[in-house]
């Protein structure tokens, strides 16, 4: 089996990519540094060079992959480059026709704990996605995990820490 997976260099993907390739799941990592990206989480790890919020980039990425794991995603914006709506729900966009065409069979988002209940920009974001995600063909799951923790977050270790 073979998984697209986006953000898998941070606080949850480095460590979702790891527990596949332990599991001997082949992935597609989709990254701005493919070759150093995927030289670092190993053997099974094969690099695809872009950013998922251009559509060029994502275009042939999921050929082959079974599954798409989309991590991706900003929580913070940097104008003019890096945006919600370019990344956050754009990106989604990208890799949901990028799965369709390539005949995924399954398409798993990671979101957002009160996406459907945040006002702010970021939790409207991540509802616009999720509502992309929902117009998907095949099989699709949403998940909304709540505050994530380990090596290298930049709130809950650091607040433990003091």
């Amino acid at each position: 089996m073979k998984v697209l997976v986006t953000g898998g260099t941070g606080l949850v993907g480095e460590e979702t990519v790891r527990r596949l390739l332990d599991k001997g799941i082949e992935v597609r990592l989709l990254t701005r540094n493919a070759e150093r990206d995927a030289a670092k989480l190993g053997p099974g790890c094969e690099p695809s060079q872009g950013s998922v919020q251009h559509q060029k980039d994502v275009e042939g990425a999921a050929e082959g992959c079974e599954a798409v794991l989309h991590i991706a995603g900003i929580v913070r914006e940097e104008p003019p480059d890096h945006t919600f709506a370019a990344v956050n729900v754009g990106g989604t966009r990208h890799l949901l026709d990028e799965a369709e065409r390539a005949g995924v069979r399954r398409f798993l988002y990671v979101s957002s704990l009160g996406a459907d209940t945040g006002t702010s920009d970021y939790h409207r974001s991540k509802l616009d996605a999720e509502n992309l995600v929902r117009t998907f063909s095949r099989d699709w799951l949403i998940c909304r995990p709540g505050g994530v923790y380990g090596p290298g977050d930049e709130t809950i270790s650091v607040l433990l820490g003091m």
